[in-house]
């Protein structure tokens, strides 16, 4: 089964049960990917042979299968920038939510000022479904490196609350860690700024303690 995640919450739009498993998996993005089917997800890719548009286009459309979608995830990020191109193709214009949602997850963990980029692009589409849209701010979060791009996205929780607890518990990891350490500023100035953080940032405000508080 696909790993259980805190990122997405339960929609109506999905109505069956592989949908159900893939919302509680994908909006982790973000957790660690386990290979499921028996196909060696290591096969896609080494540097005599990448894999072909034919085999990355079937690991996509293994993203619909709830016991093969772990394992194509896997084979996708192994594949890296070549994979960049249709997993857009599918978020964007896929004719499935679940291969949709899982090709966000690939991006996600992919990366790159590019896929970035076509993130921001999806997340502010209009015309996307709405649980599109929140995948593609989630894999925003995920891609952050710090808590100042942490802060820049911050507002995405206003439009977007399924992403508050995220962005909220990562910048509590970086609370305490070196040059991208969370300030008390950083932090109590996003509550001001993004009520909707109040609750997700409340542990790593009472984390400074009360000398720097006061």
């Amino acid at each position: 089964r696909p790993p259980r995640s805190t990122l997405f919450p339960y929609t109506t739009l999905f109505r069956s049960a592989i949908v159900g498993t893939l919302l509680v998996s994908c909006l982790a993005l973000y957790g660690t990917v386990r290979p499921l089917a028996a196909q060696d997800p290591g096969a896609a890719k080494s540097d005599d042979n990448p894999p072909s548009e034919a085999q990355i286009l079937g690991w996509i459309d293994q993203l619909a299968e709830r016991d093969e979608a772990n394992a194509a995830v896997e084979a996708l990020k192994k594949t890296g920038e070549p994979a960049v191109p249709h997993l857009l193709g599918e978020a964007l214009e896929g004719s499935s939510l679940v291969r949709r949602g899982w090709s966000l997850v690939c991006l996600a963990e992919i990366g790159g000022p590019d896929v970035q980029r076509r993130l921001e692009e999806i997340q502010a589409d209009q015309q996307q479904p709405p649980l599109v849209r929140t995948w593609a701010a989630a894999a925003q979060v995920h891609l952050a490196k710090n808590a100042a791009q942490l802060e820049e996205l911050a507002p995405l929780a206003q439009q977007f609350p399924a992403v508050g607890r995220p962005i909220g518990l990562k910048l509590i990891a970086y609370v305490n860690s070196g040059d991208n350490a969370a300030t008390p500023t950083q932090i109590l100035s996003l509550v001001q700024r993004v009520p909707q953080l109040q609750q997700a940032l409340a542990p790593a405000i009472l984390a400074f303690g009360p000398e720097t508080l006061i």
